[in-house]
């Protein structure tokens, strides 16, 4: 008897990535994709394979805690700057003007220019998300070069160093045969 291979097939939305996101057995009945089209006489059932699709959704969200200590200073972060949005949002139309800006967020007002991407005149929530954004993005590479750095100079020393013991090994050779 030949062992048929298990295919979970994947949910209806694949670009949504949410913890709530949790598939159903009516998510993959309609489906009309060969690609995952289950085998006619599967060894697996379309609950299960339901089943074991969410298993492995979670054990992904699970498994790695470096993803998750991410993703919660990124909550916290955008948590922390809506709250700083609408405090300074004095007229609450969901916008900071120049004059909220100066008032609340000197900061801000310095690059206002710069953080209105639509020059409207005024910055939207989303603006000083995508700034934020940037901002993580250059540290993040900032991070990663200071690390590449550090790593060839590590390596620089490691050679000097394995050069320095090669020349003291074949310099104590010499005295020897001398």
């Amino acid at each position: 008897m030949a062992i048929k291979p298990l295919i979970a097939a994947p949910l209806q939305n694949a670009n949504q990535n949410s913890d709530e996101q949790v598939a159903k057995p009516g998510d993959l009945a309609n489906q009309d994709n060969s690609l995952y089209a289950r085998p006619t006489k599967s060894l697996i059932s379309i609950e299960d394979s339901i089943k074991l699709r969410n298993d492995i959704n979670e054990y992904s969200r699970t498994v790695d805690p470096a993803h998750v200590q991410i993703e919660e200073r990124r909550r916290i972060m955008h948590d922390r700057l809506k709250a700083r949005f609408q405090a300074a949002d004095m007229d609450n139309n969901n916008v900071i003007s120049r004059d909220e800006a100066e008032q609340f967020m000197p900061q801000i007002l310095r690059h206002f220019s710069d953080i209105d991407t639509n020059n409207d005149g005024v910055i939207t929530l989303e603006e000083l998300e995508a700034l934020q954004t940037k901002i993580a993005e250059r540290q993040r590479q900032e991070q990663e070069r200071k690390d590449a750095e550090q790593a060839a100079q590590q390596v620089a020393a490691e050679q000097a160093a394995k050069k320095k013991a090669t020349s003291d090994a074949s310099l104590n050779n010499k005295k020897r045969s001398m």
